[in-house]
């Protein structure tokens, strides 16, 4: 069976005309599970990470809170937002890309793709090739298309 995938914008974070963070969601593809983790967050630690997406939006610097792979060439389009509960660290994977090259070359999505849980220091670069794979897959590429529409000269702004 071929996976369906979409992309779902977080409702509610700060309307930006060069940032913005959706969801790739899937009911076939189980690596999708970005944002069932979100929903089952507490309101206080939902709160918590919607203003890291807000602060990262308004081009904050936190690497507590998110970061990519800058340095890593195979890795350098992921992207991973974290906090944690009870003890737990929780991340958020995903990846960068601009949907709007025409309209606004320097527009970036943040698409989440998968949670995941750690107790050690050092990411588990399987996440990363899931999140690679995913990026990388025609489908997903289409779903991005789909949910912005425009990849013509004038569109400026995503609305959260």
């Amino acid at each position: 069976m071929l996976e369906s995938y979409a992309v779902a914008p977080v409702a509610g974070l700060k309307p930006s005309n060069r940032r913005a963070i959706a969801f790739l969601v899937s009911r076939d593809d189980d690596r999708t599970s970005a944002q069932d983790a979100f929903n089952r967050l507490a309101a206080k630690r939902a709160r918590d990470v919607r203003s890291r997406f807000d602060f990262w939006i308004d081009f904050g610097i936190n690497d507590d809170y998110f970061h990519g792979w800058p340095n890593h060439p195979k890795y350098k389009g992921c992207w991973v937002f974290k906090w944690k509960d009870n003890r737990q660290r929780h991340r958020l994977y995903g990846f960068l890309v601009n949907p709007l090259p025409l309209g606004n070359a320097s527009f970036q999505l943040c698409v989440l793709v998968l949670h995941a849980t750690k107790n050690e220091r050092e990411t588990d670069t399987a996440e990363l090739d899931r999140i690679n794979a995913l990026r990388a897959d025609p489908r997903v590429k289409a779903a991005i298309d789909r949910t912005f529409g425009v990849r013509k000269k004038g569109c400026k702004q995503w609305v959260n």
